[in-house]
């Protein structure tokens, strides 16, 4: 079982004045070990280098909603809690590995978990600036990879930690892992995710990163109740690997990824793992923009402002099509999410759709549109 990013960390140990050299020079990229590495000019800088708060208007929606109340479940390697971008945001939690660390130590080297929180709820402390999509939120860690491996993705272990997960108090479960699948979701993880969507709680997961090679189904984001998250560039084109699957739901922002590692240092990564963390934070600020809607709707408001991609229509990189702030549309419901997914418009429809969004002319995040 895998991971859904591929990631290179930046040069540790890197004079200041090497550094700023280094970006004079058209923030070249340079080469350690083997990996093409961006050279920073200190930490300060990586706020300016998340290229999708522009994108999607962040400084505009958090003067709405910052995720406050929000409780964020993390199934991954494990959180460094002690980082200071978390300040105070990670919750106690579990470690499924039979580990004794309450989910609040990474146990890969690459920082995976990490990496993944900060997406989702840093802090944007003065020493980073890296800031998550929701800074208000909080993080609930779950540890079910080992080392950077899920051996568990589509099995007990991954049902056992979003049973934990929702009764621990999290009303958004985000999952950027991934694992092979024949193309069934097995029993066990399933019933999780039914009891998940039960309790009102939204699951988010990693699409896959091999669409440039076997291309094969992967668990959990195959799963129905799961909204399985594609990735995109800056230019709103589909990553060469992000999986090719009828599942995919929706795409978000997942290549060139800034993030700060267990050790304080930034890293870059490409991958679906990182898409699904971005849409995990946004379903936390509509989650706290609207506390009192039925989860079946907050689904509704995020895929309704999908604005698509590729070909017309929905299709296997990037689903109903890019995550965005503005233009929502109307929706239709599909029984793959048990809520409500983008539609073009039909000529004849017997019914109105139960759960059509309450109002087109506005955007998801109750901003203007």
């Amino acid at each position: 079982m895998t991971m859904t990013t591929t990631t290179t960390t930046s040069e540790q140990g890197m004079p200041r004045r090497a550094a700023v050299i280094l970006l004079a020079v058209a923030m070249a990229w340079i080469t350690v070990a083997g990996l093409g590495v961006p050279a920073w000019a200190d930490l300060t800088d990586v706020r300016s280098l998340e290229w999708w708060i522009q994108r999607w208007g962040l400084q505009d929606v958090w003067e709405i909603s910052q995720g406050r109340q929000v409780t964020v479940a993390v199934i991954d390697t494990g959180v460094e809690a002690a980082r200071s971008e978390f300040d105070g945001a990670v919750l106690p939690g579990i470690d499924l590995t039979d580990g004794n660390t309450g989910g609040r130590v990474d146990s890969d080297p690459k920082s995976h978990g990490t990496r993944i929180a900060m997406l989702i709820a840093a802090r944007g402390d003065l020493r980073s600036g890296m800031i998550g999509v929701a800074p208000a939120a909080n993080i609930l860690p779950i540890t079910l990879g080992l080392a950077g491996r899920f051996p568990d993705a589509g099995g007990f272990g991954s049902a056992k930690a979003i049973h934990w997960a929702v009764d621990h108090g999290a009303t958004v479960v985000n999952m950027s892992y991934a694992g092979p699948n024949a193309g069934n979701c097995p029993r066990p993880l399933q019933d999780a995710i039914w009891y998940a969507l039960d309790h009102s709680a939204i699951l988010v997961g990693g699409a896959g990163n091999d669409g440039n090679g076997i291309n094969q189904p992967e668990v959990p984001a195959l799963c129905p109740g799961v909204i399985a998250v594609g990735a995109v560039d800056d230019q709103g084109r589909p990553w060469s690997d992000t999986e090719r699957q009828n599942y995919v739901d929706v795409a978000a922002p997942g290549v060139n990824m800034v993030s700060i590692n267990k050790s304080g240092m930034p890293t870059q990564s490409n991958g679906t793992s990182d898409a699904a963390a971005l849409v995990s934070g946004a379903v936390a600020l509509l989650r706290a923009r609207f506390p009192d809607m039925p989860a079946r709707q907050i689904v509704t408001r995020l895929l309704a402002t999908a604005k698509d991609a590729g070909p017309p229509g929905k299709d296997d990189q990037t689903g109903y099509g890019i995550v965005r702030r503005r233009r929502t549309r109307r929706i239709r419901c599909t029984r793959r999410l048990t809520g409500c997914a983008a539609s073009p418009p039909r000529r004849r429809r017997r019914r109105r759709a139960p759960l059509m969004a309450a109002a087109t002319s506005r955007s998801c995040w109750g901003l203007p549109a």
